[in-house]
């Protein structure tokens, strides 16, 4: 009874925030073709109260689909500004959950562009997982590590063995991507299995020192279970927020 219920609040959700973005639409479009100055003005206040809406209906249904760590996640991205740096410490049964949250927020909500480097699974996986999930893929730029490369277009190629290759990956994309944007590592914990903790921590701390002069933001997830104590120490130390759930 509990799962029907859930679903009918799921199925309810989706349908308003699919009618909001369909009457956003509709004003938009005659914003842009009415000419009397006045009604234009109305339009246009109604318009505002449709954005507000939208972003109602929207934390309403990913709170009914990811539950208390939507909230938790929402409120630690608050203070996610230009070329600031963020850990996320979670465990590895919400991983994926916490995943789709932030790409959702910062992608679809808040119009940033995102170069993922994905260590774990392959591009092919995550773009149609994320196309699931109707994340905005066309604003994802994918530097695969993993060993299984399809080599699709618009995703670059890069060994988890070569640090030094991954961080001048980095780099090239960051600076063609002209609007505002974000780096995601996924995930930082697996870098450990390549490499020494030294090495894994100085290539972290060189590519956040590049960002911030960049002014480009970073965004890290690591595994908790993954990682030792002093390991997760020392990547607190070099970023300046941290979401732990």
């Amino acid at each position: 009874m509990g799962g029907t219920h859930s679903k009918r609040l799921m199925d309810l959700a989706k349908e308003i925030l699919n009618a909001e973005r369909k009457a956003k639409d509709i004003y938009q479009r005659y914003v842009r073709i009415i000419k009397d100055e006045s009604i234009k003005q109305e339009l246009s206040n109604i318009l505002r109260d449709e954005e507000e809406h939208i972003q109602l209906a929207t934390e309403v249904l990913s709170l009914l689909q990811y539950g208390s760590d939507y909230s938790k996640v929402i409120k630690g991205l608050d203070v996610f500004t230009e070329a600031s740096s963020l850990l996320i410490l979670c465990g590895v049964e919400n991983y994926f959950k916490v995943n789709r949250i932030i790409l959702k927020y910062l992608i679809n909500e808040k119009g940033f562009r995102c170069i993922y480097v994905t260590i774990n699974k392959p591009s092919t996986t995550l773009r149609e997982a994320f196309k699931r999930e109707d994340i905005h893929v066309n604003n994802l730029f994918f530097i695969d590590c993993t060993t299984i490369n399809m080599g699709i277009k618009g995703t670059v190629i890069a060994k988890p063995e070569n640090l030094s290759d991954i961080s001048m990956k980095i780099g090239r994309l960051v600076r063609k991507i002209k609007e505002e944007k974000f780096v995601y590592l996924d995930t930082v914990s697996t870098l450990y299995i390549f490499h020494p903790t030294n090495i894994v921590e100085r290539f972290i701390h060189h590519i956040i020192s590049r960002l911030k002069m960049a002014k480009s933001s970073f965004i890290m997830v690591a595994v908790k279970e993954e990682m030792d104590k002093r390991s997760m120490a020392v990547l607190k130390s070099f970023v300046d927020h941290e979401i732990k759930l």
